[in-house]
C-alpha cells in the first residue's frame, strides 16, 4: 500500500491511497494522479510513474519535459522511501510518499534491538562473581581472562543470584541515533519550508477583504525582474542584413510564446533565402539560439481583420532559465476595464538585441468566435502606441502574471493622433491568454 499527500499545487492537501502495481502521474485525465491541465503546467500530460517492484517502489520518469525531482534532485529513476517528496518540474505540483510497513519494520527493528541489549546486560557476569560451579564444571572470571559459562551454568547463577541490570544510555544505540538525526532533517525541513512560504508572503500585501492579493510591481520592477524572460526573433536576410522580426517571451524551459502572425511571416521570408534566430533582450542571458520547431495554434487564421487565436510556439536549442508565470483561471475571470497592463516591444541595433516597456491599461474585454471556429477567444482591448516589433510581446499585469499576448498595433497610424481623436477601443489588442495555455496542452506541456 502507498499514500500520496499533495503538498503543492491546485489540488493541494488531497491524499490518495493505491494498492496496484503501477501508479501514472500527469496533466491527462486517465492518470491515477491527475494534476489540473490549466494551472500545473509545469507537469507534463504524462509525466511519473511510481511501479511495484520486488525491491519496493520506484519512482521513473517517463519522458517529461521539465523533470522529476526526488527531494531536490534530477532523476530518471530511483527507490522511493517512506517520506520522500517529489516535484513534477520546477516549480510544478508536489507530493510527499507515505509507503505502509516501512515504519512498522523499524519499530519492529528498535523493539528486537533493545531485547538484545537486555540479553547481552543478563549475560555479562558480576564483578563480584569469582567462579560458577555445576556438576564439577567450573569458570573464573578476572580482570584479565574471561571464561564463558555453559547454559546450565548461567541458568544455575541466575537462579540463586539476585537479578541486576544496569540502564544503557539510548544516545549509545545505533537505532536511537538514527532517529534523532531523522528528527532533526525533520525539523529542518520544515523549517526551510516555513522560511520559503513566509519569503514569499513578503511579495504579498493584504486586500482590504482579509483575501491575500500579489503585490503591485512598479514599471521598473517589472522590467527588471522579467528582461531575463524576453527575447527577439532576428531576421538575417541573403545580403547579411539583421532585422526585427518580431518579440517572444519564455513560458517553458525550452519554449517560448509569440505571435502566429510572426511565425509565416518567418516562414516566408525563409522561402527567400532568410535565416533566422532568437536573441535575448537582457545582455547577461547568454547567447542567441536556433529555432528548432514552430508551432500555430489551430483556429489562427491570416486573412481577414477580425482577431483570432493568433498565438505560436517556438522551441529553440538552449536552455532557458528564466520563464514567466501565466495568470490562473480565477485571475483571468476577475479581469475589468481599468487594469494596468504592461508591455514590452523587443528592439536591436545590428545584432544587439534590447527592448522597451510600455505601460497601458485594459479597456475592455470581447469574445470572438467566427462560425467555422469551435473555441473562440476572449480579446483584451488597450490603448497604447507600440512599435510593431512588439508582436508577439506578453500582456502583462502589475503582479507579472501574463494575461495575454500582444498581436496588433497601429504605432505609427495613430502616433501623430492627439489623445482625444485616437480610436476609444480595438486600435491596439491582444489574445487573452486561454489560446496560449490551450496550445501548451496540445503539446502535452
Amino acid at each position: 500500500m502507498i499514500r500520496i499527500r499533495q503538498s503543492f499545487g491546485v489540488h493541494a492537501g488531497r491524499v490518495l491511497e493505491f494498492d496496484q502495481e503501477v501508479v501514472r502521474f500527469g496533466r491527462l485525465p486517465e492518470s491515477d494522479v491527475p494534476f489540473d491541465p490549466k494551472v500545473d503546467l509545469d507537469a507534463s500530460g504524462r509525466h511519473a510513474e511510481i511501479r511495484k517492484t520486488v525491491d519496493g517502489f520506484q519512482l521513473v520518469d517517463v519522458g517529461s519535459r521539465n523533470g522529476t525531482f526526488l527531494n531536490g534532485e534530477n532523476i530518471t529513476q530511483a527507490l522511493l522511501s517512506d517520506g520522500d517528496e517529489i516535484e513534477f518540474g520546477i516549480g510544478g505540483p508536489r507530493v510527499t510518499i507515505e509507503i505502509s510497513g516501512q515504519s512498522s519494520t523499524m519499530a519492529t527493528q528498535s523493539v528486537t534491538d533493545d531485547m538484545l541489549d537486555e540479553a547481552t546486560l543478563l549475560a555479562e557476569p558480576s564483578s563480584e562473581k569469582k567462579s560458577l560451579a555445576d556438576d564439577g564444571a567450573t569458570s573464573v572470571f578476572d580482570e584479565n581472562a574471561r571464561t564463558t559459562a555453559t547454559a546450565s551454568e548461567l541458568d544455575v547463577e541466575l537462579a540463586r543470584t539476585p537479578l541486576k541490570t544496569k540502564r544503557v544510555s539510548a544516545w549509545k544505540k545505533p537505532h536511537a541515533l538514527l532517529a534523532v538525526f531523522l528528527l532533526f532533517c525533520l525539523v529542518l525541513a520544515v523549517g526551510l519550508f516555513f522560511y520559503v512560504k513566509n519569503q514569499r508572503q513578503t511579495e504579498l500585501s493584504l486586500a482590504k477583504n482579509g483575501e491575500l492579493k500579489e503585490a503591485q510591481l512598479s514599471p521598473e520592477q517589472i522590467e527588471q525582474r522579467y528582461i531575463k524572460a524576453m527575447f527577439a526573433i532576428v531576421e538575417q536576410n541573403a545580403n547579411k542584413q539583421v532585422g526585427l522580426v518580431c518579440t517572444a517571451f519564455a513560458v517553458r524551459s525550452d519554449l517560448l510564446a509569440t505571435a502566429a502572425h510572426c511565425l509565416s511571416a518567418v516562414e516566408e521570408a525563409a522561402a527567400r533565402g532568410s535565416a533566422f534566430h532568437v536573441a535575448p533582450c537582457a545582455s547577461n542571458n547568454g547567447p542567441k539560439a536556433a529555432i528548432v520547431r514552430m508551432w500555430r495554434h489551430p483556429e489562427f487564421m491570416l486573412s481577414g481583420v477580425r482577431p483570432s487565436a493568433n498565438i505560436g510556439i517556438v522551441q529553440v536549442d538552449r536552455q532557458i532559465d528564466s520563464h514567466l508565470k501565466i495568470a490562473d483561471a480565477k485571475t483571468l475571470a476577475g479581469l475589468q476595464a481599468g487594469v494596468p497592463l504592461f508591455l514590452f516591444a523587443a528592439g536591436s541595433i545590428g545584432e544587439i538585441s534590447s527592448g522597451k516597456l510600455y505601460s497601458s491599461k485594459l479597456e475592455s474585454l470581447s469574445e470572438k468566435r467566427e462560425p467555422k471556429n469551435k473555441l473562440g477567444v476572449t480579446v483584451l482591448n488597450y490603448n497604447a502606441v507600440l512599435p510593431p516589433s512588439a508582436g508577439g510581446s506578453p500582456v502583462l499585469d502589475s503582479a507579472g502574471r501574463v494575461l495575454g499576448v500582444h498581436v496588433a498595433s497601429l504605432g505609427a497610424l495613430v502616433a501623430g493622433m492627439a489623445a482625444t481623436e485616437r480610436p476609444t477601443e480595438g486600435y491596439t489588442y491582444g489574445i487573452r491568454v486561454d489560446a496560449l495555455q490551450e496550445l501548451l496542452l496540445g503539446l502535452g506541456r
